[in-house]
């Protein structure tokens, strides 16, 4: 049984005039538009594409942190987006994030002992008396000495910042983390320590993950599957290694061959050119062809449904008209 099974789940921004004393809507900023993924327990879902293309907007829309428009979020059989306040409180416990900011998103005027003690005194996970013992494994865990206790944030390094934040979010022992972009903001080496801390806390403790990045990368050495993200829609999902190695949309294509390599380069992957279109007023048929190096008049007309396509494998999807067709890359 999954963990998580996310339904239809849109978020929609309402665009308002002011017309004396009455104010109008407009039209709407679809930042998700109709997205349904699964995620099963201990497993890593990557989910990948451009800044401003919805993927931090749905992980926050999955914990609730924003409410959805639309949509069903089922957490361990149960509808998230249905629990009245105090039940989502109490089950904030199982469902953590790790936010892009590890300095933005600890309290700078208490210490990491405070930061960590928190959450534990505040859904009584440990009895009192052993707290301070709970916080200090909480630090071995995730590579910091126990002494740190007595620090603050600011005497912490971006990536040891970082590391706190991990700590914070399995302080309450959960089933399940969004770590939204949570190395985009490190220095290259840290981000390695980083991915390798998530994959060993995985290991350890069993938690399912759902890892934001823009970063394939990233992504590849961390996950099982790999969801990308264009426009609020999910374009492309698959097995890790089925979506690095044969990927299926034109968009993943261009993500994978963004990706600096000393071995070589995708050679016969056009260059995607323009803009984002704009989330208010966004393409007919298909959401990627004004920017596609593949597209016909059938793009214009039919939105391509994320679908299994001749040839694939197991649980590889994509969300164009011509998955089954597109050439084979080739490596220069």
């Amino acid at each position: 049984m999954p963990l998580l099974e996310v339904t239809n789940l849109t978020k929609h921004y309402p665009l308002t005039r002011q017309t004396g004393p009455f104010t109008h809507v407009i039209d709407q900023v679809r930042a998700v538009d109709g997205v349904d993924l699964t995620l099963n327990p201990a497993e890593t879902l990557g989910l990948v594409g451009e800044s401003g293309c919805g993927k931090s907007t749905l992980g926050r829309c999955i914990l609730r942190l924003i409410e959805p428009t639309g949509g069903t979020v089922v957490f361990s059989g149960e509808d998230v987006l249905r629990w009245p306040r105090e039940t989502l409180r109490r089950n904030r416990t199982q469902m953590q994030i790790v936010f892009q900011d590890p300095f933005a998103s600890l309290d700078p005027r208490q210490n990491v002992g405070a930061i960590l003690a928190e959450p534990l005194l505040a859904h009584n996970i440990v009895p009192k008396s052993e707290v301070k013992a709970e916080v200090s494994r909480l630090l071995g865990l995730v590579g910091l000495p126990a002494e740190s206790v007595s620090r603050y944030p600011h005497e912490f390094s971006g990536g040891q910042r970082q590391r706190i934040g991990i700590a914070r979010a399995l302080a309450l022992r959960p089933k399940l983390i969004v770590a939204d972009e949570p190395v985009s903001a490190l220095d290259v080496s840290i981000r390695a320590q980083i991915l390798d801390l998530f994959q060993k806390v995985q290991r350890e403790m069993g938690v399912a993950l759902i890892f934001i990045a823009h970063d394939l990368g990233a992504v590849r050495q961390v996950s099982d599957r790999v969801a990308v993200m264009y426009l609020g829609k999910i374009v492309e999902i698959a097995e890790a290694n089925a979506l690095y190695d044969n990927p299926r949309h034109p968009y993943t294509r261009a993500l994978l061959a963004a990706i600096p390599s000393i071995d070589g380069v995708k050679a016969n992957t056009p260059k995607v050119e323009g803009d984002v279109p704009s989330p208010i007023d966004l393409p007919s048929g298909c959401r990627f062809r004004t920017r596609c190096p593949f597209a016909e008049a059938i793009c214009a007309e039919q939105e391509p449904p994320l679908a299994a396509f001749d040839g694939g494998e197991a649980g590889h999807a994509s969300a164009c008209h011509f998955a089954a067709t597109l050439p084979v890359l080739e490596v220069a």
